[in-house]
């Protein structure tokens, strides 16, 4: 299964989603904000980060931008409810222009979680991120 690092600053919906994703065979790291995504992605090596997009300390538009910098073959999944003057549509429409490969409106079913994570676990790598691997020893 996959290795998932989750950004979300509502300890409610982080520990739903960890327990989920756990459930389903999946190994889960938490995080509160993407104030360190990148060494947090170095020391976890996640096949994927779920990230809400408006958080406190570094949001998600931000993480995304920094790791598809510095991980190009990273799949990221973005997740928002939207709030204040930014609609869900305009934040998910963001994230995808920025280089979320997938995006979930809030609230979600877990069952929609899931599938979006076997959508992500299905789509190839980066020919960079396959070059990379290939590079390194297993």
């Amino acid at each position: 299964m996959a290795r998932i690092l989750v950004l979300e600053d509502e300890a409610e919906i982080r520990s739903l989603m960890r327990e989920a994703l756990e459930a389903d065979g999946h190994a889960v790291k938490e995080a509160v904000n993407g104030m360190h995504i990148e060494e947090s992605v170095a020391d976890y090596r996640p096949d994927i980060v779920i990230t809400d997009l408006l958080m406190r300390g570094r949001d998600g538009f931000e993480a995304i931008t920094a790791l598809r910098r510095q991980y190009p073959g990273l799949r990221i999944l973005a997740v928002s409810g939207g709030g204040g003057a930014v609609g869900v549509d305009d934040a998910l429409g963001t994230a995808t222009k920025l280089g979320a490969d997938a995006t979930l409106a809030k609230p979600f079913r877990i069952p929609t979680l899931i599938g979006a994570i076997a959508y992500l676990m299905g789509r190839p790598a980066s020919a960079r991120e396959q070059a990379r691997a290939k590079a390194q020893p297993h």
